[in-house]
């Protein structure tokens, strides 16, 4: 009975210690996420880049082809944004099946668990760092925009 307890007591310690990392690794995952998507100021230049990339925080632009092109970095921007926040989710569960491999214990069943986890989670993110390569032949070249303006991410 004892050794029961005493077993039940080590896997509230590691349960909590699972529920503690994920905090804490999601925690850092939204100061990462939050610290890109912030606006940038260009203090020599007097501009303002807003999350749309548009330059002009006041949105009054009425040029049509400066419409466009808004939209089309609008789109970047989100498309941009969304691959870096799902890289980064990928990021998390690697470092999340890496605790699980450490504190496997030696159960075999647990350790596979964990290194299946891990590869796929580096297969995701490396197809996610391919899809920005992907998007931005689509938006550069596919669109025909490469000699227009250049798209980079924010």
């Amino acid at each position: 009975m004892e050794r029961i307890r005493h077993l039940q007591s080590r896997y509230a310690i590691i349960s909590n210690r699972k529920i503690i990392f994920q905090v804490i690794a999601i925690f850092f995952s939204l100061f990462i996420i939050l610290s890109l998507t912030g606006a940038t100021c260009n203090i020599s230049g007097g501009t303002i880049q807003d999350l749309l990339g548009t330059g002009d925080p006041t949105k009054l632009t009425t040029d049509v082809k400066s419409m466009r092109e808004s939209i089309t970095q609008a789109v970047w921007n989100v498309t941009y944004w969304l691959i870096a926040a799902a890289t980064s989710i990928g990021t998390m569960y690697f470092m999340i099946n890496g605790f699980f491999y450490m504190t496997s214990f030696g159960d075999k069943e647990k350790i596979e668990k964990a290194k299946k986890g891990m590869l796929w989670s580096i297969i995701g993110v490396l197809i996610l760092l391919t899809c920005i390569v992907v998007a931005k032949y689509v938006f550069n070249d596919v669109l025909e925009l490469q000699g227009k303006f250049k798209i980079t991410p924010k």
